[in-house]
């Protein structure tokens, strides 16, 4: 099978590309023998495309939250407002997994 893929190489680095394996496990293990983190695939396939978002490797992690909640404090207490801080925060952040929650939290909080 085919597949086309998003991964996060070692250096921070987003890769995107196309490449061949037996299935996507065989994808998964491919990219972490070469370094690389896999975010998101889809399968290549003259009947239909499969999309499928890996949201379990890509994760927070608790020192990112601890300085999120910090920083956010931080700007409340200056005075912006939350959506504001939100937007600051979301530009700044370089993992893929908090910048999607944080887009997330901010279109609901503008919707009510």
């Amino acid at each position: 099978m085919k597949f086309k893929y998003k991964s996060l190489k070692i250096g921070g680095e987003n890769h995107e590309g196309i490449r061949e394996a037996v299935d996507k496990f065989a994808l998964f293990h491919d990219l972490k023998k070469d370094g690389e983190t896999l975010l998101y695939f889809e399968e290549i396939n003259d009947k239909k495309n499969i999309s499928i978002n890996i949201n379990i490797l890509n994760r927070v992690k608790n020192q990112e939250k601890i300085i999120f909640a910090k920083n956010l404090s931080s700007m409340l207490e200056a005075g912006l407002p939350l959506s504001r801080a939100l937007s600051v925060m979301e530009r700044q952040t370089q993992n893929p997994k908090l910048k999607e929650t944080l887009i997330s939290m901010n279109d609901s909080i503008r919707k009510g």
